[in-house]
């Protein structure tokens, strides 16, 4: 394979810079950026997807080494399975969404939440089979949750720090991870893409323009319209977890699709409004505000998305 001048030196430094904001941790949702961001200045598509496959070797060998020791148990293969979760979706996504350059966004956004949604499957399988390793896990983080939740009294006894039951609350977490991992991750993976698409713009407002224009098709409103109601009909007259689980990660996914219509609009009746806005700057600090003012969530995850697919029947852009 024939290679671009300086090719090596630039793929070195974007493998370096996904690695260094994978093992932070609280950046790892961002490490395939800085390749997403190199594609831009390839040409070859060989040239644009070696670098992933040696970024996927390096995250490889940082979730294996530290379980070398213990792979051999079942803790040690569900830690490696559970390091292995994140990189396998971001990065497969990243490929997916740099061979599919030609088609709409839309379509290769849809089309990598799928792909992100066939990995949650290919790891679920993996875990109910694996019951020692679940079991393995259970009781590590069940450990660490009592360390931090109860506390031993001067009796002697343990005690609970504000009432919190460690079990339950371990539960209850596992119960909302799981229901929330297809439209998280997939957040993740836009919110790369997004920026790619906006460091393509010199002029933001250019950008800004472009993202106020953006529209799902009004048929779409079917599928977030079956998957909320398939919902409300799994949790009312179903007892089966799994199927609860699976129904409403579509469903979230759908709202978040539907969300960005919303965020969409917004940025359209403020562009129009005359308002020097950027909608880098408007998605980044909304999202950051979901993070950090829990309370926000309310309006992501119901204003956001009603705004959007009240569009399919009202004017809301003129």
């Amino acid at each position: 394979m024939r290679v671009e001048r300086n090719y090596w030196p630039r793929v070195g430094f974007g493998i370096g810079l996904g690695a260094v904001l994978y093992v932070f941790g609280f950046t790892a949702f961002l490490f395939v950026l800085p390749l997403l961001l190199l594609t831009d200045q390839l040409v070859s598509l060989e040239e644009k997807l070696l670098p992933f496959g040696l970024l996927a070797i390096v995250v490889f060998l940082v979730e294996l080494i530290p379980q070398l020791s213990t792979l051999g148990q079942p803790l040690g293969k569900g830690l490696l399975a559970m390091g292995l979760f994140l990189p396998v979706a971001l990065i497969g996504s990243s490929v997916i969404w740099t061979i599919l350059k030609k088609i709409d966004v839309l379509s290769r956004f849809l089309i990598c939440a799928s792909f992100i949604g066939l990995v949650i499957v290919i790891f679920g399988v993996w875990f109910m089979r694996h019951d020692a390793s679940v079991q393995a896990l259970d009781k590590q983080y069940i450990d660490l949750l009592n360390s931090m939740f109860t506390t031993v009294g001067s009796d002697g006894n343990q005690k609970l720090v504000m009432g919190v039951e460690p079990v339950q609350l371990y539960y209850l977490l596992k119960h909302v991870i799981a229901s929330l991992l297809l439209p998280v991750v997939a957040a993740f993976f836009g919110f790369s893409a997004f920026l790619q698409l906006a460091s393509r713009f010199r002029d933001s407002m250019e950008f800004t323009r472009k993202i106020s224009d953006f529209h799902i098709p009004s048929d779409y409103v079917w599928f977030f319209l079956c998957a909320w109601l398939a919902f409300v009909a799994v949790a009312k007259f179903g007892n089966n977890q799994i199927l609860s689980i699976v129904v409403l990660n579509i469903a979230l996914f759908f709202a978040l699709v539907y969300a960005i219509q919303g965020m969409s609009i917004v940025t359209y009746r403020m562009v129009h409004k005359g308002k020097q806005v950027s909608a880098v700057k408007l998605f980044v600090i909304t999202g950051l505000l979901a993070i950090l003012l829990p309370g926000l969530n309310i309006v992501i995850v119901f204003v956001f998305p009603l705004l959007g697919v009240m569009e399919t029947w009202f004017t809301l852009r003129k």
